[in-house]
């Protein structure tokens, strides 16, 4: 696959969207434990919601695509799957029973694919089938006539990466949401810095969770859908043309039928179906971007709801499900995140959003129907039965305890009862399961030990290593406790808060999940960590690993180990090389002198960078030089400081991250000199250089008057064992596993720790990247997306990887940032950016609160 560098770009916005942290208590010890915890729940609970996973013997076939859901009518099950990649969609039949599975091919030619499908009683089904071309030699697009196409028609490799985007809303929403679990828990300095406004967070995450939505209801939507710009209506690339059919199909996958609603996009030419139903009256029901409709065979449509005449500006989002009794239900993006209604398709009106979802499963879910619960909910952990008689949801199934290898939502599932269920299962490779689950009672579970994992947005690269312990394990059970579970749109803190909470209460979970502005100095000086220097020098799987050596001090305090740091990112600051004039640094006035040369203000010159963002920078960066916390000292009156104020209150007050693809496009001609960046690869570099700069580039660091190149390490994960733990050995022995050569030469983003398989990486950033094909490499282009216009980017020089090494392996400046102290710096902060104050007596103010905050907290 190639790679998309507009999508690496919507992580960064996301990442400089920031979750603010709430100020966290002290914590203490000899306190009574909360019983009520989540911790002791997960401890507890642990045993009610197992399932048996049994495989259902599909032969030699294979499951070759992504699973758009699953639909039982009578005794047979219906499943449909599409592979872009190789241009096929499956239809995979059999028994309720697992009996008689039939798996049935149908071809697509290049720019084609199928979603959104619905099952008719006799096998037969309709679907929707979208259509793109690209003429690749006169990069104009094609026409298909009558909508067939055309085996001869060029089209171009780019509509088809588009297509297989489209084709996996739901797997790129898993990438996004996996994503911005990492952004939330773990701040990269120039995203921590950037203290965003609560409307800025709030519609952050609605977008995240509307794409959630629309791509898990839609199952794999149009090409619209799954593209990275909608504003023309035309796909990822300009220039594409597409053409969607409602098409019925039988149970051979022949075309039956097949009729062109792509005019019904209208003038704006959008138009996406989310999610077709067969009513019981079979009639097909039909939610798309411009509302909800009933078709009959013939071409009789007829709108129920219609976006251009309703009030609800989330209209065309809605996602349909089938529930018990015929119900239906409609999901869709509202202002209080994702909602779930119910739909009468008699009169087209919907119930008020029904309260126990959005409460506490708005985000991240998919529905699926099935006998016993009035509808089902498949969410990141678990599945859930929603009981309408009583209001409530009720959860059935856990992930994590009954072994199953996913690390996201499960996109497809039927529930045979409230006790089995037939599901479609992607696992950690990429790779799909047809699997039967069935509720193993609780008397009958096996006794374990449990280990808790616990903390606020915990990585997702956990769940293949915990399923992979306990299924190993006959004697303990890893558990993972995500406090995320109590962030809300009212309180986005409420995780932090609870898990600061649990800790002072005494429930401390074995094994912590730690983020960087979370205060790990404070929890270290009250005992909560275990030192693990002992088990770590006595260990003899280590003795052969070799920890880089900026990493290493950074993981050591004194001649203890708190917490173990996989893998990290670098921040730092990066301009022109000519600009630059071969110095490591730059002060304030070279900046300055750059931009007058250039003529350029600080709205743009240093990118989307706004006031807090600046400041934010400078505490990362050179908050050492200010903060003495070993020595209970600080020194925020000095010049130093005085002059990042000033700096600072250069910026915009506030960005506006709408503009974001639109800024990163000023670097090329120079109405932006100056790059907060942050260095979480090798490939990287050249990403700055010949995509964003397309020019030599210099790595300075933060602009300063000491000569000093202010740049930071910045750990995308944090891992310590509490002292509490009654079991430390096996503790351990989960979390050295980050250690191994499995581990850290599979790294995706993020520099790995050790010694040899930095060097690994460092060696694959001198190669073109592939794939490999029947033992094979297929190399690829490296695609990057900037300003509208497609970079390739050529593999690494050996001088530069030498740079980037020589660089990341020079900075031993940890990122620390403590969110109480970031806090009363800005908080201080805005009575001189307002004016009231000036910067000589803000300082003296931050000088004494944090002079106070210091002696308290160490």
């Amino acid at each position: 696959m190639k790679m998309k560098g507009i999508l690496k770009k919507s992580v960064t916005v996301a990442l400089i969207t920031v979750m603010t942290v709430a100020a966290v208590t002290g914590c203490g010890k000899g306190k009574k434990k909360n019983d009520d915890s989540i911790l002791n729940e997960a401890v507890n609970g642990s045993k009610d919601y197992v399932y048996k996973v049994e495989d259902i013997d599909i032969g030699d076939k294979k499951i070759n695509g992504y699973p758009t859901g699953i639909d039982v009518i009578g005794d047979k099950v219906y499943i449909a799957t599409g592979n872009y990649d190789e241009n096929n969609t499956q239809i995979i039949t059999f028994n309720t029973d697992g009996s008689n599975v039939e798996f049935i091919d149908i071809p697509t030619n290049k720019g084609e694919y199928y979603s959104s499908f619905a099952f008719l009683p006799d096998g037969s089904f309709y679907a929707c089938l979208s259509i793109s071309s690209y003429d690749e030699e006169e990069g104009q697009p094609q026409t298909l006539e009558g909508g067939e196409a055309s085996s001869e028609a060029s089209v171009d490799e780019a509509a088809e990466e588009s297509s297989k985007d489209a084709s996996k809303d739901d797997a790129a929403a898993k990438d996004a949401s996996k994503e911005d679990e990492k952004t939330d828990s773990k701040k990269a300095p120039a995203d921590a810095a950037s203290e965003a406004s609560s409307k800025d967070k709030d519609d952050a995450a609605k977008d995240a969770s509307k794409d959630d939505a629309t791509g898990d209801a839609s199952a794999e939507g149009s090409s619209e859908e799954g593209s990275e710009v909608h504003e023309e209506g035309m796909g990822f690339y300009e220039g594409g043309e597409e053409q969607i059919f409602l098409v019925k199909l039988d149970n051979k996958g022949n075309v039956l039928d097949k009729v062109d609603i792509t005019s019904k996009g209208g003038d704006d030419g959008y138009f996406s179906i989310r999610s077709l139903l067969v009513l019981d009256d079979g009639k097909l029901l039909i939610s798309s971007t411009k509302g909800i409709e009933t078709y009959s065979d013939g071409g009789d449509f007829k709108s129920l709801v219609s976006v251009d005449n309703g009030n609800d500006p989330y209209m065309d989002s809605y996602a349909l499900y089938k529930g018990a009794n015929g119900q239906i239900y409609a999901q869709n993006y509202g202002d209080t995140g994702v909602n779930i209604r119910k739909f009468d398709p008699e009169n087209g009106e919907f119930s008020d959003p029904i309260e126990s979802f959005t409460k506490d499963y708005g985000y991240a879910s998919n529905l699926f129907g099935g006998k016993g619960y009035d509808i089902y909910l498949a969410t990141e952990n678990a599945f859930c039965g929603y009981d309408a008689s009583k209001n409530e949801i009720v959860k059935l199934m856990d992930y994590i305890d009954s072994d199953i290898e996913t690390d996201y939502t499960i996109p497809a599932a039927y529930a045979i009862s409230d006790k089995e269920f037939i599901s479609v299962i992607p696992g950690f490779e990429d790779d799909y399961k047809l699997v039967r689950l069935t509720k193993i009672p609780a008397d009958q579970v096996k006794d374990k030990k449990v280990i808790t994992i616990g903390g606020v947005y915990i990585d997702y690269k956990f769940r293949e290593k915990v399923v992979k312990f306990n299924q190993a394990s006959d004697e303990y059970k890893i558990k993972l406790v995500d406090y995320s579970k109590f962030n809300s749109d009212e309180n986005w803190n409420a995780g932090y808060q609870q898990f600061d909470m649990d800790i002072v209460s005494g429930n401390v979970p074995d094994i912590i999940a730690l983020s960087s502005d979370q205060p790990i100095e404070k929890y270290r000086n009250k005992g909560v960590f275990m030192d693990l220097k002992p088990l770590f020098d006595k260990d003899e799987d280590l003795k052969g690993i070799e920890i880089l050596p900026n990493i290493l001090k950074a993981m050591t305090t004194g001649d203890k180990m708190y917490t173990v740091i996989p893998e990290f990112m670098v921040g730092t600051m990066i301009t022109r090389a000519r600009f630059a004039e071969g110095k490591n640094s730059l002060t304030y006035q070279d900046c300055e002198d750059i931009m007058k040369q250039n003529n350029v203000t600080y709205q743009t010159a240093y990118g989307l960078t706004d006031k807090k963002t600046a400041l934010g920078m400078g505490i990362i960066f050179a908050g050492d030089k200010y903060m003495d916390t070993p020595n209970k000292k600080c020194s925020f009156e000095s010049d130093g400081f005085i002059k990042l104020l000033e700096f600072a209150n250069n910026f915009p007050n506030e960005m506006d991250y709408e503009k974001y693809d639109e800024y990163e496009g000023y670097y090329k001609t120079n109405k932006a000199l100056f790059a907060f960046a942050d260095f979480s690869r090798f490939g990287d570099y050249k990403r700055y250089k010949q995509g964003i700069f397309g020019d030599d580039i210099a790595l300075v660091g933060l602009p300063n008057d000491e000569g000093v190149n202010e740049a930071a390490i910045y750990p995308t994960g944090m891992y310590a064992i509490s002292a509490q733990t009654k079991y430390p050995e096996i503790a351990w022995d989960f979390v050295k596993s980050f250690f191994t050569d499995e581990y850290q030469n599979n790294i995706e983003y993020g520099f790995p720790i050790t010694k040899s398989a930095f060097e690994e990486a460092k060696k694959k950033s001198l190669e073109r990247p592939y794939k490999m094909v029947d033992g094979k490499k297929e190399y690829e282009d490296d695609i990057y997306y900037i300003d509208g216009k497609e970079v390739t980017l050529s593999p690494l020089t050996q001088e530069e990887a030498d740079i980037v090494a020589d660089y990341v392996l020079s900075i031993d400046k940890f990122y620390d940032y403590n969110t109480d102290v970031h806090n009363i710096i800005t908080e201080e902060a805005e009575a001189y950016f307002s004016g009231q104050k000036s910067a000589e007596e803000v300082a003296k103010i931050i000088q004494s609160r944090i002079n106070i905050y210091i002696n308290e907290n160490s």
